[in-house]
């Protein structure tokens, strides 16, 4: 073995996958209800539901599960797992990904251990910035799997769909939203920042109010039904205290005019 394939070889040691495990899951549902390629591209990524932008991370993981080889062409794991019935189906996934993170059953057991327990254990791993990403995919292979997990985080399901012209730029959209608020539990958005905007946004001339938050039909548009779900319960809990915050205002200014003219 040469001294580059070596270096090649460590460097694969220090990384672990962390894409969303719900895209590398609907690459498998893809592969086992539709024919298996010659090569899986990002054609094929795109038809299974991957995200525009995520399909890098998403190869990644299939190559690091052992389902494919560098090169995009499925391995025979894959070609098994994709003819396999729903109960051998799990079984050769739990298979494959007991083999790719044989080194990680050896310090955690995700039946036992908790989240904060499997993060410091992969923190060893390159780039420190996704180890928390990483975990995610560990553990939500590990439930697609059927193998017992104390602490899974919500995996979002991914459905198959064609891309079409013009949503590349909804799924970067998506794909960036997702990223910038996943937590390791579960995955919110943060309304923090659209709260602290409350009180510096301007009035029209008319008087009324702005659109809130500067919030757009082509963002609501790119949220799914979940996502839509918890922005819009965030946003309408601070529209309601912007309100009664205006409102007060307005009887407290309305007395002190009636105070003044009596």
């Amino acid at each position: 073995m040469t001294v580059a394939s070596l270096r090649q070889s460590a460097d694969a040691e220090m990384r672990r996958p962390y894409a969303p495990p719900s895209n590398v899951i609907a690459v498998l549902k893809r592969a086992r209800s539709r024919n298996l390629p010659e090569r899986i591209t990002n054609d094929f990524l795109g038809l299974a539901g991957v995200p525009s932008g995520m399909e890098a991370r998403t190869a990644f993981a299939l190559t690091f599960l052992g389902l494919m080889e560098e090169d995009g062409r499925p391995t025979a794991a894959l070609r098994t797992i994709a003819a396999a019935g729903d109960g051998e189906y799990r079984e050769q996934l739990a298979r494959a990904i007991r083999a790719a993170y044989s080194a990680d059953f050896e310090r955690v057991d995700p039946s036992a251990d908790g989240q904060a327990t499997v993060v410091d254990a992969f923190a060893r791993y390159q780039p420190r910035s996704q180890t928390t990403r990483m975990v995610i995919t560990f553990l939500g292979l590990c439930r697609e799997a059927g193998i017992e997990v104390l602490e899974a985080p919500r995996v979002r399901e991914v459905q198959e769909s064609g891309r079409r012209p013009g949503s590349r730029v909804r799924s970067r959209k998506k794909a960036s939203a997702s990223e910038g608020s996943v937590a390791l539990a579960t995955e919110t958005h943060d309304a923090q920042p659209v709260a602290s905007a409350r009180n510096s946004e301007p009035v029209s001339r008319s008087g009324q109010s702005p659109p809130l938050f500067g919030v757009t039909e082509s963002d609501i548009a790119a949220l799914d039904d979940a996502e839509f779900a918890e922005v819009w319960a965030a946003l309408g809990k601070v529209a309601r205290a912007r309100a009664r915050s205006r409102s007060g205002t307005a009887d407290r200014a309305g007395v002190e005019e009636a105070g003044e003219m009596s």
